[in-house]
């Protein structure tokens, strides 16, 4: 069926898939967004130049509440719209619209259009119009078109037939439209500063965070599987992550790829701060917690239950008559020329010790194997893991390198014989601390990289025959690098965002307090990342520089501890660096 009617009577469809993302979508509000982002003015002037519609620009309407709403030709109506009332463009924009001539004011007081028997009749026609080409939507329009269809009611098989579609493509749109309004909403609550509209998202960056395969150690793995992502029957993106943790990634790649703008399509995964540090952590967790864990009543791997003897091996402290185990050599003896590892030479001692739990040369200590057929994760008694710490020396929160943690099995184990490196526990000082984004031959890195290494170096080692760290041993010095490596970290910052320019202008050689001061002035360009400035602020409110200063000019004044220390580096420090140098 078709009617005459004036443009100013066509009510515009806030039901339209480009509008429903707009929160406030009334009719003006509508035409102030058409007029921003589709080009309606330009159109206006192009059917002011042609004196009206072309043939085959039909508007097509159906009749809802006794009034006509357009379904197919909402720009061609808001052009008409423009061109018959100036009032309705919206301010600023009226220049951009011509005056309507005359021939073209008689051509389209009145125009004849479509009306469609209901609303999914003229649904069908405008997605296949608009889906395959003639006037294409933007991305975010399209995949919320379909979600909207989808969550109506309709199933993707059907949305694929009325549009020509693929339905792995459709089901695609729904997935990355649920997710993405699904994020921004929960990133809006928490961050209420934060208020652009949906439609003015550059949806790209943050889409292909989730498609571009990330390289890790040289073998390619799809975000999706990193991220152990999953749908439900309602197409809703979830995780087999812990929810904290998926949520906690989301929010980063929405905040870096929306509102900051940081990562662009030319990133992955990984390049989004602090997501590979999480999903490592995870995955060292998850890994020391299955090897810590062993069934009731079952037997750790490797080892015997008490009392009994491994398949093919002697009884304690035996070997079969004339045999010698299996790649070991005979009880007691060694091979020609050389001097098994860790002990002296035959028939010597270190001057004036005995090693503990030695014996009497060619027999064999209580309860240990000859070399080569120790039972698989043990250690003779009296012994020292390969890599390990003398008795008492383990490591605070570890274990020494190379052994297994208490209560854990050597199932899994590393090729050095240890577990795989990190652990359950967070630092406690800089032993997490990754710095492979610098680079040594930039001359504004190099401050960074040496005290970094050395705060690295200071919080993994042990001092040589204690069991304290080398940053506990010397807490001062290490109070001092810690001074080096936060100023550094905020000079290389200031140069990269092009600030440290104009502190020299006031400063030939700033002081640390004037560091800290000349960012608070351009916090939000110095520190574009929300996590950066909340990391500075507690450094700030905690007084740590006057902490380090202290510990610099008058150590006699104050005590530094380790315990002061790690205090320092949990907060703040180190996550203000370690975001310096994601981003550097």
């Amino acid at each position: 069926m078709s009617v005459t009617i004036s443009p100013l009577n066509i009510v515009l469809d806030k039901q339209n898939p480009r509008f429903v993302v707009i929160n406030d979508n009334s009719e003006a509000t509508i035409r102030k967004y058409m007029s921003m982002y589709e080009d309606v003015c330009q159109l206006a002037e192009g059917i002011n130049n042609n004196r009206g519609l072309l043939l085959g620009e039909r508007i097509v309407v159906i009749e809802e509440n006794d009034q006509y709403v357009v379904m197919e030709g909402n720009r061609r109506t808001v052009a008409l719209q423009f061109l018959l009332n100036r009032d309705l463009i919206p301010d600023g924009f009226q220049h951009k619209v011509p005056f309507v001539s005359n021939e073209t004011l008689a051509n389209i007081k009145e125009i004849e259009i479509d009306v469609a028997p209901n609303r999914q009749y003229a649904i069908a026609l405008m997605a296949k119009r608009h889906i395959q080409g003639v006037k294409d939507w933007k991305p975010l329009a399209k995949k919320q078109f379909f979600a909207s269809m989808f969550n109506d009611g309709s199933t993707v098989e059907e949305l694929s037939m009325r549009t020509g579609i693929k339905v792995s493509e459709i089901r695609k749109d729904i997935r990355d439209y649920k997710l993405l309004l699904k994020v921004s909403s929960e990133y809006k609550q928490e961050h209420p500063e934060f208020d652009e509209d949906l439609i003015t998202y550059k949806i790209d960056p943050f889409l292909r965070i989730f498609s571009a395969s990330q390289q890790i150690n040289g073998v390619s793995r799809k975000p999706s599987d990193i991220l152990k992502m999953k749908y439900d029957l309602q197409e809703n993106t979830g995780s087999e992550l812990p929810n904290d943790i998926f949520s906690s990634i989301l929010q980063q790649i929405f905040e870096s790829t929306i509102v900051n703008k940081t990562i662009s399509t030319r990133n992955t995964l990984f390049d989004v701060p602090g997501v590979r540090t999480l999903i490592e952590s995870l995955e060292h967790a998850n890994r020391n917690t299955a090897e810590g864990s062993t069934p009731e009543g079952s037997t750790p791997e490797g080892s015997t239950p008490e009392g009994s003897t491994p398949e093919g091996s002697t009884p304690e402290g035996s070997t079969p008559e004339g045999s010698t185990p299996e790649g070991s050599t005979p009880e007691g003896s060694t091979p020609e020329g050389s001097t098994p590892e860790g002990s002296t030479p035959e028939g010597s001692t270190p001057e004036g010790s005995t090693p503990e739990g030695s014996t009497p040369e060619g027999s064999t200590p209580k309860g240990s194997t000859p070399k080569g057929s120790t039972p698989k994760g043990s250690t003779p008694e009296g012994s020292t893991p390969e890599g390990g710490t003398p008795e008492g020396g383990t490591l605070e929160g570890g274990t020494p390198e190379g052994g297994t943690p208490e209560g854990s099995t050597p199932g899994g184990s590393a090729a050095g014989g240890g577990p795989a490196p990190g652990g359950l526990a967070p630092g406690s000082f800089f032993e997490h601390i990754s710095w492979n984004k610098l680079s040594p031959s930039n001359n504004d890195h190099i401050g960074l990289i040496v005290a970094l290494n050395e705060l690295y170096s200071m919080s993994r080692n042990s001092t040589k025959g204690k069991s304290m760290k080398i940053y506990e041993s010397f807490p001062v010095g290490a109070g001092m690098l810690l001074r080096t490596a936060y100023e550094q970290a905020l000079i290389l910052q200031l140069k990269k965002t092009g600030i440290w320019g104009s502190l020299l202008n006031q400063y030939t050689m700033p002081m640390l307090s004037n560091i800290e001061s000349h960012i608070k002035s351009n916090i939000t360009i110095v520190l574009p990342l929300p996590n950066m400035r909340s990391a500075f602020n507690l450094i700030l409110n905690s007084h740590s520089r006057d902490f380090l200063n202290s510990n610099v000019h008058k150590p006699g004044m104050i005590r530094t501890t380790s315990s002061t220390l790690e205090g320092l580096a949990s907060g703040g420090m180190v996550a203000l660096i370690q975001l310096i140098i994601d981003n550097v």
